[in-house]
């Protein structure tokens, strides 16, 4: 796997975003590159991925199973929407 950097966390939320993966795969892909991310004194970074982190581990694919308070399918395409702007607002700086 090549180094990972913020246009691979970019590409993935793009997938998701735009229809090309589900959330599972996009899950998957996220957490494969955030465990594989050396950049772990990045704080502005680890706040952006860390909104991220939380909705997946909360989130549940199953409607059955979901409960009130577990973010939905929308809560998800926000966070990852926010955190896929965040990310381009860094090209920026």
């Amino acid at each position: 796997m090549s180094p990972v950097d913020d246009e691979t966390y970019i590409d993935i939320f793009t997938a998701f975003l735009e229809g090309r993966c589900g959330t599972a795969d996009m899950f998957a892909s996220y957490w494969s590159a955030y465990s594989e991310d050396k950049r772990v004194d990045d704080l502005a970074l680890y706040g952006i991925l860390q909104k991220v982190f939380y909705v997946m581990e909360e989130y549940e694919s199953d409607p059955e199973l979901r409960s009130r308070d577990s973010p939905s399918e929308g809560d998800v395409r926000e966070t990852v929407t926010k955190a896929k702007a965040a990310l381009e607002a860094r090209r920026t700086l």
